[in-house]
């Protein structure tokens, strides 16, 4: 997260997909400090670099964080479902 405000601080975007890890003290810094984050509804399944395939069995939700320097906002919170990105994604 220092890095993710470091970049934000010198003008650049940085966007991450991380677990959403509630209880974490990184996930509340990444809170305090982003421009928007995204709680996505349903599990993200990964896809293996090397096989391609799918990687079933994610235990936790997943965020994405935004911290944009060019941004008004202040932790804009959106809720994102996980079909509607994958037919996003798919297009």
């Amino acid at each position: 997260m220092d890095k993710a405000i470091s970049e934000m601080e010198k003008g650049r975007l940085t966007v991450m997909l991380i677990p959403g890890d509630t209880a974490a003290h990184w996930y509340h810094k990444a809170l305090a400090h982003c421009t928007e984050f995204h709680i996505i509804r349903g599990r993200i399944s990964f896809v293996n670099a090397l096989t391609q395939k799918a990687v079933h069995g994610n235990n936790k939700g997943s965020t994405v964080f935004v911290f944009n320097p060019k941004s008004f906002t202040k932790r804009l919170p959106v809720l994102v479902d996980k079909t509607e990105m994958q037919k996003l994604g798919a297009a």
